[in-house]
């Protein structure tokens, strides 16, 4: 056994913590674009009230991770905050083979997770601005601002009147 192995192994599970919640996480952020689409804004909220726990989650498991990686950092004589590409290259083929491959999981789930989370907050937006477009066609008094997709502030639908 490589005297390294066992903080390789360490690192490793530290890092299948982190995919898991990240696997929570895009789950959560799916379902809530499916509720969102649905126009099921009672699930949508409960979805959202489940995100801080799995953010704190995923920062405690972020905090190990970084742990286990300045451990074996320090071992390898490398800069504590070093890249794993960096900390898999002394190591024996296997478990740097494992811990590129894990990294690379790790890149497409946060990217994924990136890219409904930017779906999510268009839907968002658009449904949000389709409401204030109804409610100041409606009447309601003091029209509430409206913004487009680049952010910038529309002006206020025209009243109809009947």
């Amino acid at each position: 056994m490589h005297p390294l192995a066992p903080l390789a192994d360490t690192l490793l599970d530290r890092l299948a913590a982190e995919e898991d919640l990240l696997r929570a996480a895009l789950q959560n952020q799916t379902e809530m674009h499916a509720a969102l689409r649905r126009g099921d804004p009672a699930e949508a909220h409960a979805l959202a009230a489940e995100q801080p726990a799995l953010a704190a989650d995923m920062n405690r498991a972020a905090e190990a991770r970084a742990a286990a990686c300045a451990r074996l950092a320090r071992e390898l004589q490398l800069p504590e905050r070093a890249a794993l590409a960096d900390l898999a290259a002394p190591l024996p083929a296997e478990p740097a083979g494992r811990l590129l491959a894990v990294r690379d999981v790790l890149r497409v789930l946060t990217a994924e997770i990136t890219a409904v989370e930017a779906r999510n907050a268009n839907l968002i937006a658009h449904l949000r601005s389709f409401l204030r477009g109804a409610l100041t066609a409606a009447g309601a008094p003091e029209p509430p601002s409206r913004y487009g997709p680049s952010g910038s502030r529309l002006s206020a639908l025209p009243r109809t009147t009947t």
